[in-house]
């Protein structure tokens, strides 16, 4: 009997409860929240080409940087002007050392999508190309160890939510 009534009684004051912690307010500061999160990854845009396939651009305060195309193979890496990058040839004599950070960082995105194919360009855009930017060191340090991204811990607790749905 008392479980009944205590059940009961939650059942009526739960809904007050969440209420007064969801109230607008309380929605409208985490989604300002989530905004500013948000705007500093806002260099990364995807989209899909005529052909099928997907190509990510990498911004530089709205400047290209440079873009990941999906082939058969995984990946092929353009620089600003369109020229295919040699993904190999910049882990030789300092080529990648020349990059402009964020330039590096994306052609080290580009490995990894190169590294594990299709499977990798349809997580990535499950889970939200921003939100794999933003968290893409973690999944790079899992690539580093053999860790595909769909398996990859440090980085699905970063992207949150999307992150588990998309495996």
């Amino acid at each position: 009997m008392k479980f009944t009534a205590i059940a009961i009684i939650s059942a009526l004051i739960a809904p007050l409860a969440y209420a007064a912690a969801l109230s607008p307010a309380n929605i409208n500061a985490l989604a300002a929240r989530d905004t500013n999160a948000q705007s500093g990854y806002e260099d990364v845009v995807g989209y899909a080409l005529p052909d099928g396939t997907r190509k990510i651009d990498f911004y530089l305060n709205g400047v290209l940087e440079g873009s990941a195309v999906e082939t058969k193979d995984g990946v092929e890496f353009l620089d600003a002007t369109g020229a295919v990058v040699d993904l190999d040839d910049l882990d030789q004599a300092g080529g990648l050392a020349k990059r402009v950070s964020k330039f590096d960082f994306a052609i080290k995105f580009a490995k990894l999508l190169a590294k594990y194919g299709k499977r990798a360009w349809n997580f990535f855009y499950c889970v939200g190309l921003n939100a794999a930017w933003k968290c893409s060191d973690d999944f790079l340090d899992c690539a580093g160890s053999g860790i595909p991204p769909w398996s990859c811990i440090e980085g699905i607790v970063c992207v949150g939510v999307a992150g588990t749905k998309c495996k």
